[in-house]
């Protein structure tokens, strides 16, 4: 008996009508993309995956796949998770994407090339936690509808083309929300309290750094640089028990860092404070609990010497501190108890003393 023939194309899909997960890593082979004109490239989603009723996750992620946004989809009922970031789709977002249904959870439609205004249909989509639609070319400004997601966890969206303007305050209903990204967003505004990431960078923030940043006690990132923030940084984020990373560099912040910094954050790994107008000392307690790994603070108009902290932080392994006004002696330490492997400090005033004989064998910039 001759075997059955198989299937072609994507008719393999109209057979599979109880399939509930579909993870395609590549629609195309590489091959066939790489010999293709740049204007053909990309096939496109199937429209046959629309008659998988009972498909919950669909995974075509970094696919190559092009054209609009795929609202077959709308017939998968079941649909929890929807991941088609880093392709080249285009167009504009669907007015209906809210037809996605109650089950969805995750919306992965960033690194594409969608264009137009956030829907406001979105807001449907009450058991969203996680919504990435950043590296796109939207625009127009964040919708307000976007504060009835209630059950929001992330949201990503740097990258994209938007009008300057506000976070809307209906942000602050999404108390489960920890992780904000909006780097190149031309937004600022108040947020909620839960936050564990923020990403406000290559902005055209203004204005102080608001002390409510203070209150987020579970804030891990904390990332400004590039604005246009003034004055100076709040002594409350020095005592933000949870922060990792705090990136404030290039902005025009004046005034001193705070006298806490280092002794309150226990977990601080990472501050990078370059290019502002930021005056006093370094911190005297800066890696009191040896954690810091960097810290970059050059362009600015520090003065005092290189604290004991700092010169024995056993994990420092980058330290940046040139183009100030320090003095007094480098302490020997700083050769023999931390694990650099990048130290600059020139045009740094009027630091004295004696490198040793033998550099620290990592050290690869000096």
């Amino acid at each position: 008996m001759a075997p059955a023939p198989r299937p072609r194309g994507h008719a393999c899909l109209r057979a599979l009508p109880l399939v509930l997960a579909l993870a395609l890593a590549c629609l195309l082979p590489p091959h066939a993309v790489a010999q293709q004109p740049a204007t053909r490239r990309g096939a496109v989603v199937p429209d046959d995956i629309g008659g998988l009723a009972g498909l919950t996750v669909l995974d075509l992620s970094n696919t190559s796949v092009g054209g609009g946004f795929p609202a077959f989809l709308y017939n998968c009922t079941a649909i929890a998770r929807v991941d088609l970031s880093h392709n080249r789709l285009t167009g504009e977002l669907p007015a209906d994407i809210g037809r996605l249904g109650g089950s969805l959870t995750y919306l992965a439609l960033d690194h594409n090339n969608f264009t137009g205004a956030i829907p406001a249909a979105l807001s449907k989509l009450t058991n969203l936690t996680y919504l990435a639609l950043n590296g796109n070319k939207l625009t127009g400004t964040i919708p307000p509808e976007l504060g009835e997601l209630v059950n929001l966890q992330t949201i990503k969206l740097e990258g994209n083309l938007f009008g300057a303007g506000m976070l809307p305050e209906s942000f602050m209903n999404l108390t489960k929300l920890t992780t904000v990204w909006l780097a190149s967003c031309s937004l600022g505004g108040e947020f909620p309290t839960s936050l564990v990431q923020v990403d406000l960078s290559m902005n055209q923030l203004i204005g102080t750094i608001p002390e409510s940043f203070g209150s987020l006690l579970q804030l891990e990132l904390l990332n400004l640089q590039q604005n246009n923030l003034t004055g100076g940084i709040p002594p409350s984020i020095a005592r933000l028990p949870s922060l990792v990373l705090l990136w404030l560099f290039s902005n025009n912040l004046t005034g001193v860092l705070p006298a806490e910094l280092g002794k309150q954050t226990p977990l601080l790994r990472d501050i990078q404070v370059d290019d502002n107008k930021l005056s006093g000392p370094i911190p005297a307690g800066i890696c009191d609990h040896h954690q810091l790994w960097v810290f970059t603070a050059s362009g600015n108009r520090l003065n005092g010497s290189i604290p004991d902290s700092l010169a024995t932080c056993r994990t420092l392994i980058w330290l940046q501190v040139g183009d100030n006004e320090l003095s007094g002696e480098v302490p020997a330490a700083l050769w023999t108890e931390t694990k650099l492997i990048a130290l600059l400090m020139q045009n740094s005033g009027q630091l004295t003393g004696t490198l040793p004989k033998e550099l620290y064998w990592n050290l690869t910039t000096l």
